[in-house]
């Protein structure tokens, strides 16, 4: 089964590297009434080709569309898979399926977020 025909495809993707605030800013964005985010936040969609053993089990498009089953006609549809940055091939892949992508990234000075990994 491919992408719904009566749903956007998600156009914005939040990234970035643990313990960056991506949660803080995902609840942010999913509070706007403009913004349709995904339930799990965290989908991890786009990552399956080299992270199947984080991703498993291996999700179809029609469990991803489900994410956003909640879209009552915002034109923004995002979600928030931090594990996107990792990965070799999400970006490649969320742009393939959909080339008007928007994507947010956030990065830490990574000795402050060693700090607050302990």
């Amino acid at each position: 089964m491919g992408w719904p025909e009566h749903l956007p495809k998600p156009n914005l993707f939040l990234i970035g590297g643990a313990k960056c605030g991506t949660t803080t800013l995902a609840t942010y964005l999913a509070s706007q009434r403009e913004i349709c985010w995904s339930v799990p936040k965290e989908p991890w969609f786009f990552c399956q080709r080299d992270m199947a053993e984080r991703c498993a089990p291996l999700k179809t498009m029609e469990w991803y569309a489900r994410c956003f089953s909640h879209w009552r006609g915002e034109e923004v549809l995002g979600e928030g898979s931090v594990s996107y940055y990792v990965s070799r091939y999400a970006i490649e892949e969320i742009l393939y399926f959909n080339e008007n992508a928007r994507f947010i990234l956030i990065l830490r000075d990574p000795l402050d977020m060693f700090v607050s990994l302990h």
